[in-house]
């Protein structure tokens, strides 16, 4: 293989999830997607079935084989509090295999998990992960402020995915598909946009991202007739019983790299000769000194350096005194 690039796309799809058509427009979608498939004979006509495909309410579970990578490592215990957490799937349209809509005019299409973090250490700590034989997986119960404090709003989710190709100089593609033959370069990626905070311990966890994938998590039967609403809402807290896909512990170090270097610089006005040098420039040619009046050698010209006030005008050969 020659040179290579990396392509990020918002989204991606292969197969029947292809063909949903209803686009994702940010509120209340159908708990699963209908596509029609259908066969034409020659000289028989066409027929067609009507097909729904699986939503976030039918997933009871993922593969963790598909899980590649995850940023921190588990257990790392010096996370770079700078940096946000991911996790990278081997399937390069995994993120919106059961988002039951397609993406919209702007290529938004919001994911049906997401990955958050946790704090598991100060006044805000959740508690360990439990888990009851009637619920097909692991979860945490949150309290309303610890959903308004830590977790993220949905609404923004389709922001915090895409898929990552690696594509040969010189080929400009935006399909996927095109390189299901070769699996090793492409996958996808979920982002938690919570910022860290230095010296705190943390759980990562990929959870539901709709209601009804909380609640068939969780043991329950989504009502047939439910749509998909927002998981939880930060902006109105209350008290949440939260699956897990898949979770794990890592915790941050001390700050100290160059944004929380930066972050500590402060502004301040500059005075107006900051930056300059007096500068008699008159002497700098033999026995022009003893030529120039006594009054005019008594008055320096200010010469600019590398640095000057925003507010101070640079010198001008005029200033200098004839």
């Amino acid at each position: 293989m020659g040179a290579a690039n990396y392509r990020f796309l918002p989204w991606a799809r292969r197969g029947l999830s292809g063909a949903i058509a209803a686009p994702d427009t940010g509120a209340a979608l159908a708990q699963r997607a209908q596509v029609r498939a259908g066969l034409t004979v020659s000289n028989a006509g066409s027929h067609g079935v009507d097909l729904a495909l699986y939503g976030p309410g039918d997933i009871i579970g993922l593969d963790p084989r598909q899980i590649i990578r995850t940023d921190p490592r588990p257990y790392s215990t010096d996370a770079e509090p700078a940096y946000l957490a991911t996790i990278e799937f081997d399937n390069p349209e995994l993120p919106w295999l059961f988002t039951p809509a397609a993406a919209d005019a702007q290529a938004r299409l919001r994911p049906w998990l997401v990955l958050v973090v946790l704090e598991t250490s100060g006044p805000d700590a959740v508690q360990s992960p439990a888990t009851i034989r009637s619920r097909p997986l692991p979860f945490l119960t949150l309290t309303a402020r610890q959903v308004g404090r830590q977790l993220p709003d949905l609404s923004q989710s389709w922001a915090w995915a895409h898929s990552q190709l690696l594509v040969e100089q010189g080929v400009v593609t935006n399909d996927v598909a095109a390189l299901g033959g070769d699996p090793v370069r492409n996958l996808s990626r979920l982002i938690c946009p919570t910022r860290l905070k230095p010296m705190t311990a943390y759980m990562a966890c990929l959870v539901p991202a709709f209601d009804l994938g909380v609640l068939r998590g969780i043991g329950g039967a989504p009502d047939p007739a439910a749509s998909l609403q927002p998981a939880w809402n930060p902006a109105q807290p209350a008290d949440l019983i939260l699956p897990l896909y898949y979770h794990w512990d890592f915790a941050t170090g001390p700050d100290g790299d160059f944004e929380a270097l930066a972050r500590q610089l402060k502004p301040r006005r500059a005075p107006a000769n900051i930056g300059t040098a007096p500068m008699y420039i008159w002497d700098a040619l033999p026995g022009l000194h003893n030529a120039t009046a006594p009054r005019q050698r008594a008055v320096p010209i200010l010469m600019d350096g590398a640095l000057r006030a925003a507010q101070n005008d640079p010198a001008e050969l005029s200033d200098i005194p004839v």
